[in-house]
């Protein structure tokens, strides 16, 4: 696979605007092996599809499809899950960096836990459809013992450190590790805060 091969049969989905099944299943085949491709390219590529930068359309079918999930080995697998089998933690990170998509800005909290449009957003990569099965929050629970873990906790505390699944896990070890990233967050925001006045006193002394 190239990236001349991908936005080539992007084209043709453009072009086949409503071309329903066609469109679904050639996005998740593409999709799929964007992800697993193992290229800086194809996960920029994977971005840059959501982000719609291969216009409307195309962005439409791709949404619909990471909502729907990754189908392997006669499984469905969420977005999240299907990331973290896969080791590709850094595009699930570019994927929530990119927000709630505006078209979903009227869709429900899944479990009325998200507390910020981004949470929202993150519990619908968690989920498989627009079923309520669980939460991102409950994703860091489930890898809470894997090197994802971490990961995981970063992400949701960067969107939503009050999404009220996090209180549901006290006790566990998967709020151990959240309690962990916010301290990351805590201790990277409190020497951004130390490094800015240190950057203006050299800045002034130079000139």
């Amino acid at each position: 696979m190239t990236k001349s091969n991908v936005e080539g049969h992007l084209a043709d989905i453009d072009a086949a605007a409503d071309g329903g099944a066609y469109s679904n299943k050639k996005m998740e085949e593409l999709l799929d092996e964007l992800v697993t491709a193992g290229q800086d390219w194809a996960d920029d590529t994977f971005v840059d599809i959501l982000r719609g930068y291969y216009g409307a359309h195309v962005r439409k079918v791709a949404l619909q499809t990471v909502e729907n999930g990754f189908n392997e080995s006669g499984s469905v697998y969420s977005f999240t899950r299907f990331c973290v089998h896969h080791k590709k933690l850094e595009l699930l990170q570019a994927v929530a960096d990119l927000g709630l998509p505006p078209e979903r800005a009227d869709t429900e909290a899944f479990h009325g836990g998200a507390t910020t449009p981004n949470g929202r957003w993150l519990d619908m990569l968690a989920n498989v459809g627009t079923g309520a099965q669980t939460s991102f929050a409950r994703q860091v629970f489930a890898f809470s013992h894997s090197e994802s873990g971490p990961v995981l906790a970063d992400i949701l505390v960067k969107h939503d450190a009050a999404h009220l699944d996090i209180e549901v896990l006290k006790g566990s070890h998967g709020y151990a590790v959240i309690i962990d990233a916010m301290m990351r967050g805590r201790i990277a925001e409190s020497s951004a805060t130390e490094a800015a006045p240190a950057r203006s006193r050299h800045r002034s002394a130079a000139l």
